[in-house]
């Protein structure tokens, strides 16, 4: 087996390098490390909204709703987690975007069935704009050095297997990890559109859901080098 892995790695990627007035040998490679990991970070998007006749009539309007909300979110979350910003209104409409990053994970059933089943005043509503789970910063940090120490000890058994058969001695001369951690998206389509209004709301089973994990997919470049004599 090591052999095979051995010639294999001598058939592609063996190559006699230019720098250093070509004094040294390079062997090179690209492997992969997969590492399946809990999703632990919620991020989501809400947009309330209400309309009447005018702009300021739809905004007194929104504002009990809104304020209704908030505080809902507030008995779930610290307050850091959740921020507000004001969305495109028109002359008879106003809305106002609820966004929540946290690693509180669990509250997302209690929004979703908050949102589906609690009875807003006509024409006045909470909407799903966006649902992803995510990896959070800790999680991110432990994750990379489990998957350097993994590239690390695979480096030592390459180097190993070159050394073994090429009767000389190479030494690791570059490793490189190529990291990318990107939220995990949930289909939209789930999820959109939960518009809670006084004429719609209906009683429905409770809504729930799963984080799920995320596949880790990581490219290291792994780089042997031994002095020419």
């Amino acid at each position: 087996m090591k052999r095979l892995l051995f010639a294999v790695l001598l058939s592609f990627i063996f190559v006699v390098n230019g720098y250093a007035s070509e004094k040294y040998s390079t062997i090179s490679t690209n492997f992969e490390i997969t590492k399946m990991v809990k999703c632990d970070r919620l991020i989501a998007g809400f947009r309330v909204c209400a309309q009447a006749n005018t702009f300021s009539e739809a905004l007194n309007r929104l504002k009990p709703v809104n304020n209704e909300f908030l505080n809902f979110l507030y008995s779930l979350l610290p307050k850091s987690d959740i921020k507000t910003r004001d969305a495109y209104s028109s002359s008879n409409g106003a809305a106002l975007i609820v966004m929540v990053d946290t690693k509180k994970i669990l509250v997302l059933p209690k929004i979703l069935n908050y949102i589906s089943t609690k009875k807003f005043p006509y024409k006045v509503g909470v909407e799903v704009l966006y649902i992803s789970y995510g990896i959070s910063d800790e999680t991110q940090n432990k994750v990379k050095s489990e998957i350097f120490k993994d590239a690390l000890q695979r480096s030592k058994y390459l180097l190993n297997i070159i050394n073994n058969e090429m009767g000389r001695k190479y030494y690791l001369g570059n490793l490189y990890v190529n990291y990318s951690f990107g939220p995990i998206m949930l289909r939209n389509s789930n999820f959109e559109r939960l518009m809670a209004k006084s004429n719609t709301a209906v009683e429905s089973t409770p809504i729930e859901t799963s984080s799920g994990s995320k596949l880790i997919k990581v490219n290291v470049r792994f780089q042997a080098v031994a002095p020419i004599k």
